[in-house]
C-alpha cells in the first residue's frame, strides 16, 4: 500500500512539474543573430534553470551525421557544474526534425525531464532569457565579459583546419580581472552570445558560439558555456 501511494506521488510530481504547465511559455534561442560567414547549421538550446548549488540544465538541437535529413537533429538533456565547468550528466532523449518547436520537445519528453532536473535539485520556474548585454552590474560595480586572442594555429586542410585560442575574461571596475575559460573557434572569430543568471546566486552561465568542422568537414557552429562567479576569484 505505502509502494502503491509514493508511486501516485511521484507520478502526480512529474505530471504537474513546471514543465507541463508552462511548455508554451519555452522556446528554442538559436544564435542566428550571429552573421556567420559560410556557417551551415547550428545547435539550438531550451534553457531550463539553475539549482542552488550552481548547476544549469537545458535541452540542446544538434545535427547527426549519420541519420537521414528528416529526422537528424539528435534532442540531449545536459546538466552542467558552472563552478567546475564540468558537464556533470548528458541523457539524449531521442531523435527529431530540423524545425520541431520546443513546445513539442517539452510535452513529449517533460516527464523524463522533470525527473533529471530533480536529482540535481533544479529549478524550473519558467524560460530563462539570454541577455545580450557584455556588462553586468553588481550593485557599486559594472563587470565586462571580454574575450583575449591567444593564439592562432595554422591548418592542414579542411578536416583538420586551423583554429584560434581565446581567453575569456571577466573584468570588474573594482575588483580587477579573471579568466574564466579557453576556447578554440576555427577560422571564425570567437563570438560572445550572451548570459544568464542563476536567479538564486551572483552566478552566471555565458555562451559564446565557436565555429567547428562538422558532417563532411563542413562549418557549424557550437554553443560553449562557462559559468563564473560574480562575486569570488578576482585580484581585489
Amino acid at each position: 500500500m505505502m509502494e502503491r501511494f509514493i508511486f501516485i506521488a511521484i507520478l502526480t510530481y512529474l505530471t504537474t512539474s513546471p514543465l507541463s504547465v508552462v511548455a508554451s511559455e519555452y522556446s528554442w534561442a538559436n544564435p542566428s543573430e550571429i552573421k556567420l560567414k559560410n556557417i551551415i547549421k547550428s545547435d539550438r538550446i531550451i534553457s531550463l534553470g539553475f539549482s542552488k548549488k550552481g548547476v544549469f540544465s537545458y535541452i540542446l538541437q544538434k545535427n547527426s551525421c549519420n541519420k537521414p535529413s528528416g529526422s537528424n537533429q539528435k534532442i540531449s538533456w545536459l546538466a552542467i557544474d558552472l563552478i567546475q565547468d564540468k558537464v556533470v550528466e548528458q541523457v539524449d532523449l531521442g531523435m527529431e526534425s530540423t524545425n520541431v518547436l520546443a513546445v513539442e520537445i517539452l510535452k513529449k519528453y517533460g516527464k523524463r525531464i522533470a525527473r533529471y532536473n530533480s536529482k540535481y535539485d533544479v529549478i524550473t520556474s519558467g524560460p530563462y532569457n539570454i541577455v545580450t548585454n557584455r556588462e553586468i552590474n553588481l550593485g557599486k560595480d559594472v563587470l565586462i565579459i571580454q574575450t583575449k586572442l591567444v593564439k592562432t594555429g595554422i591548418g592542414e586542410d579542411a578536416v583538420n583546419p586551423g583554429y584560434k585560442k581565446y581567453h575569456v575574461l571577466l573584468n570588474s571596475n573594482k575588483r580587477g580581472m579573471k579568466k574564466i575559460a579557453q576556447i578554440k573557434s576555427m577560422y571564425q572569430p570567437l563570438h560572445f552570445w550572451g548570459y544568464i543568471k542563476s536567479p538564486f546566486e551572483e552566478r552566471i552561465a555565458t555562451l559564446f558560439i565557436s565555429e567547428f568542422r562538422g558532417c563532411d568537414a563542413f562549418p557549424e557552429m557550437r554553443i560553449n558555456i562557462v559559468g563564473a562567479s560574480l562575486k569570488y576569484g578576482f585580484p581585489h
